[in-house]
């Protein structure tokens, strides 16, 4: 029998619609090779934010493209895991845009480049 644990699961943002405040989340299954892509994250009208599975144009419809029983902990997990990459994305957004707007006085002359700060 195959069990799959909570840490298990990895969820990562592979795609962002900013003006949206929309994100596109991969769902991995570590271990198994499988995985699947397009859950989106998105505000919700309640505060917050909210997960969607991946859907998929059935004629003029929408339809599920994988379907979860929500009485079992995976959808919990998933949910959980799709926000939290969310929050990790935006934190990391947010850290590159900063360093993008540091300005950093530069000497006249040469420059040795021992002199050149570690940004990494």
């Amino acid at each position: 029998m195959f069990t799959l644990e909570a840490e298990d699961i990895e969820a990562e943002v592979y795609q962002a619609d900013k003006a949206k405040d929309r994100y596109f989340i991969k769902v991995t299954f570590v271990g198994t090779g499988m995985y699947i892509n397009s859950f989106s994250v998105m505000p919700s009208n309640y505060g917050g934010y909210w997960v969607q599975p991946p859907k998929h144009r059935k004629g003029v419809r929408w339809g599920d493209t994988v379907e979860f029983d929500q009485s079992y902990p995976l959808w919990e997990i998933i949910q959980r895991k799709a926000l939290d990459a969310v929050e990790r994305y935006k934190n990391e957004q947010s850290a590159n845009t900063q360093m993008a707007d540091k300005v950093y006085d530069v000497p006249e002359g040469p420059i040795n480049l021992d002199d050149i700060p570690d940004f990494g």
